[in-house]
């Protein structure tokens, strides 16, 4: 029994993102992503984040649990975006971009995607078919670098949609499981 304390009392939060912030405030310097020779720093993520929140809500004028559809690889502005879709109140929607045409436009069509962020390579017809709002980030990354951070940002709780994800399903047809902010947190 001694050994098996395991109980823990952890701060009551909303979100993930109260973490994150807690974390940013606590050790804005120390390193938060790696990736390959990048690094960035928590203050530097938060930055990045803010600004992907403030592009999103502005310019795209996302609203509170809207699903934003992310089809990019791992690579070192994937955090930033995951974070920022949070931030700006919706929940993102994980599409990987070697899925094969017909399984993406399922996933379109299903999460209701007005948004999606990605890169140039990775705009196919079937994207472009479905009328969506592509943020291609080799060409965008410069004007969300360069988005004002807000003052405000819309106040997500436990109970808001995080992400939305797709399993294969087992008639093969993608099904979505939403994942609230609770869930995460546990």
């Amino acid at each position: 029994e001694g050994f098996n304390a395991t109980g823990v009392t952890f701060p009551e939060y909303d979100s993930v993102l109260d973490i994150f912030d807690a974390q940013v405030s606590q050790s804005p310097d120390r390193i938060a992503v790696v990736h390959r020779d990048d690094t960035l720093t928590y203050g530097d993520l938060s930055r990045q984040v803010a600004q992907m929140s403030s592009y999103l809500l502005t310019t795209k004028g996302v609203e509170l649990e809207e699903r934003v559809g992310i089809m990019l690889d791992r690579e070192s502005f994937l955090i930033p975006t995951i974070y920022g879709v949070l931030k700006s109140g919706c929940a993102y929607v994980p599409i990987d971009p070697k899925l094969p045409s017909a399984r993406v436009k399922a996933i379109l069509k299903d999460a209701g995607i007005r948004v999606l962020v990605t890169r140039g390579e990775y705009i196919t017809e079937t994207v472009l078919d479905e009328g969506i709002e592509v943020v291609d980030l080799n060409k965008e990354v410069t004007t969300i670098s360069e988005s004002p951070v807000l003052e405000t940002y819309p106040n997500v709780s436990s109970d808001n949609l995080a992400y939305l994800i797709y399993t294969s399903g087992s008639t093969g047809t993608p099904k979505g499981v939403m994942i609230e902010h609770s869930a995460l947190l546990n």
